[in-house]
């Protein structure tokens, strides 16, 4: 059995597509998914698979169930403890900065989505990719550098559309939580 990390992009952000996430897990449940868990309204499910797992399936079926036109990343165990393993070591140290690692969407190329980043003010930000992930601090943590930060530039690029955002405890909270799904398949 397998444990994985469903990502749903654009969920109960800002008042806007919201998820009841009792009603996610249910729908995760019922696709023949086990131990099947939520994190916060953060639009993060993270269940176990005696099967390889379908993106296009589950993305159609949210689609159909919630009538929101949404987009899912899948990431295995098994990438999640790489990301882990081979972060920078700089990121989400600091804790007056901001922490973000941006997962792209399998239709789009995370080459394009550093191109769009550039120039990198490096007074501001700081980027590394990681097997096809963009870690990624900021010193943009309450507004003050925002129209000078990586956030401006993405959020007006083209690539945006095709990223999901995770911050950096959110991230923690992924791994802490397949680590004990992964205990628990020990037993």
């Amino acid at each position: 059995m397998k444990i994985y990390t469903c990502l749903i992009r654009a969920i109960n952000v800002g008042g806007k597509n919201k998820i009841e996430m009792r009603k996610l897990k249910e729908v995760f449940t019922d696709l023949g998914f086990k131990n099947v868990i939520t994190l916060g309204n953060t639009g993060v499910v993270i269940f176990k698979s005696d099967e390889k797992v379908n993106t296009e399936n589950i993305e159609s079926k949210l689609i159909e169930i919630f009538e929101i036109d949404l987009k899912i990343i899948i990431l295995s165990n098994e990438k999640i403890e790489n990301l882990v393993k081979n972060r920078p070591v700089w990121w989400n140290k600091n804790k007056e900065y901001l922490h973000n690692i941006i997962f792209v969407l399998d239709n789009y190329k995370i080459e394009d989505i550093v191109k769009d980043l550039q120039p990198l003010n490096e007074e501001v930000d700081r980027i590394e990719v990681v097997d096809n992930v963009i870690f990624w601090t900021s010193i943009y943590r309450d507004g003050r550098l925002y129209s000078r930060s990586l956030y401006a530039k993405l959020a007006k690029s083209k690539g945006y559309e095709y990223t999901s955002l995770r911050n950096g405890n959110t991230f923690s909270k992924i791994y802490e939580k397949m680590e004990s799904m992964k205990k628990m398949c020990e037993f």
